[in-house]
């Protein structure tokens, strides 16, 4: 091909048009691939919140002592795509308006749940309420222990549905039908009673997700 000929092809707008197409495809094949890809991230300095510390003397006679850090490091895996979003210090944040890139939603009780009805109206609780309702109304797995159960009925998602609770939750629970059993499976809904029964669920929550 001649010098000129050359030039009069870089000088064609149809000819870069046609590169620019074919490069965005590429780019586009080459995004595609890598958000879907499967990675782990650390989230460093995520802020560990204490509420309830006099409830918890006044009730058990428990104190909260030696802590040197109120941060902690966590490790989280999922594509690269959700991954990507997550922050130290919005994770349930970034997961609203996201419920249907996620398979599942695990609720992992803590010593905060006792105290949930005197922090109930702050910003990250309410988020938390509205990603359980979200979650629980798509119809995907609702798996949990200890208060879950009775999280869920507060989010207006498992009314009706037999939930496996915390003897101490059990009064609380409003919506579900707590029962006393080490754990329970009604329709998306997967719950225990305390994590030692956990692993006697595992089993048919593999096979919900698969």
């Amino acid at each position: 091909m001649t010098k000129k000929k050359i030039s009069k092809l870089l000088n064609n707008k149809i000819f870069w048009a046609v590169i620019s197409l074919i490069a965005s495809l590429f780019i586009w094949v080459y995004m595609t691939g890598t958000q879907e890809e499967v990675i782990s991230r650390d989230l460093n300095g995520v802020e560990v919140v204490f509420t309830g510390e006099d409830t918890l003397q006044s009730q058990r006679g428990l104190v909260i002592t030696d802590v040197s850090d109120l941060t902690v490091d966590v490790t989280i895996s999922g594509t690269r795509l959700n991954i990507g979003r997550l922050t130290a210090d919005d994770v349930i944040a970034n997961l609203k308006g996201h419920e249907e890139e996620y398979d599942a939603l695990v609720f992992a009780c803590g010593d905060a749940v006792p105290v949930f009805a005197q922090h109930a109206g702050e910003p990250w609780n309410r988020d938390l309420m509205e990603v359980l309702k979200t979650f629980g109304e798509t119809g995907k797995p609702m798996i949990g222990h200890c208060a879950a159960g009775m999280m869920f009925g507060f989010a207006g998602v498992a009314a009706g549905r037999r939930v496996a609770v915390h003897p101490m939750a059990k009064a609380a629970v409003t919506g579900p039908v707590a029962t006393d059993a080490p754990f329970e499976i009604d329709g998306n809904f997967f719950t225990a009673q305390e994590e030692h029964a956990i692993p006697a669920m595992i089993g048919r929550v593999v096979e919900a997700l698969k």
